[in-house]
């Protein structure tokens, strides 16, 4: 790989989506202060939700970006989400091998020629040698900043029990005092609680458990036992688990079937605008395409706290070092 030209001491901070999805990492960026100069999704309702809640950049394919930064103007930040499906050393059902496509993400980043790279991954999907796959594409100009860090969300006193890792790859020659990802622990919310952390609204209606057909045996029982416990959460992928309304509230999945609210004798499936709560999603973010399709966008997401707080410290590091002629939060 071609060894980076120095990057101007004085720019703006601006950034690159890599993996945008819904643009809930956007959303924290640009809370955070930071301005997006485009993104990557090859889902195409992602794409075009990003395009409708974001100016100055464009959402593109994979496809139509070429493996250097002529196309895009640089940016001084990459923010890259790695897909979540993992199985045997490969992503999704694809015969390229897992390392060989982490390498050729590193490349893509790198050839923004930023200062920082942030990598957000699921620590169930993805093992810990995939950071060092990164790192081979981005090359040897770049530098870990410190161990990937695995961050409950919860410490930003959201409601959610949902943990991701996330690295911060600086390029050399640009070190800056770098970057606290843990928040201090505040507030902790729980499924039910009060104020903007509340997740789930029990004042909606359900349908009472007595109706028969319309929950497969095993469910029942489950819902029954959640009521027996006064409402609460019931998981029906993997764990298969009940969470009482006064613990946090489960992981949230990419689909509405796969978990169900107990309370007042009956129950149902989240609703959007529940999940929404749970990953800090504000109201001004539109969400293009069915129920179905936006429930996947925000399972998929990245909890929009968490990229605001990450960002926040980038920034801060960044002003110290005198490297942004702008700066100032912005909402």
């Amino acid at each position: 790989m071609t060894l980076h030209a120095a990057r101007p001491k004085i720019m703006l901070p601006d950034f690159v989506d890599l993996f945008a999805g819904a643009g809930l990492a956007t959303r924290g960026l640009v809370q955070a202060g930071w301005k997006p100069a485009g993104a990557i999704d090859n889902w195409r309702p992602a794409a075009a939700t990003w395009q409708a809640n974001f100016t100055g950049g464009e959402c593109r394919t994979i496809e139509a970006v070429a493996p250097d930064a002529t196309q895009w103007r640089q940016a001084a930040l990459v923010w890259m989400t790695l897909p979540r499906i993992w199985s045997g050393g490969r992503y999704g059902a694809g015969d390229v091998p897992a390392s060989t496509l982490l390498r050729i993400w590193g490349e893509a980043a790198a050839s923004y020629r930023p200062i920082w790279v942030v990598c957000e991954y699921e620590n169930a999907f993805t093992p810990s040698d995939a950071v060092h796959h990164l790192q081979g594409g981005l090359g040897w100009h770049y530098t870990l900043s410190d161990h990937p860090y695995l961050c409950p969300h919860r410490n930003l006193g959201g409601a959610v029990r949902r943990e991701r890792r996330y690295a911060v790859f600086t390029l050399r020659g640009h070190y800056t005092p770098l970057v606290r990802f843990a928040p201090a622990p505040g507030p902790r919310g729980t499924a039910r609680d009060v104020g903007d952390i509340n997740v789930v609204d029990i004042t909606l209606p359900v349908t009472p458990v007595e109706e028969r057909g319309v929950l497969k045996p095993h469910v029942r029982r489950l819902v029954e036992y959640a009521l027996e416990r006064r409402g609460g959460v019931v998981t029906l992928r993997d764990d298969r688990d009940v969470t009482g309304f006064h613990e946090p509230h489960p992981h949230v999945p990419t689909r509405q079937n796969h978990m169900i609210y107990a309370y007042a004798g009956g129950w149902r499936w989240p609703t959007v605008a529940e999940w929404r709560r749970a990953l800090g999603v504000p109201d001004e973010h539109v969400l293009m395409g069915s129920e179905t399709t936006q429930m996947r966008m925000l399972g998929e997401g990245t909890d929009v706290r968490m990229a605001r707080a990450i960002g926040q410290s980038i920034m801060e590091a960044a002003r110290q070092s005198g490297l942004f002629r702008i700066g100032g939060a912005t909402s």
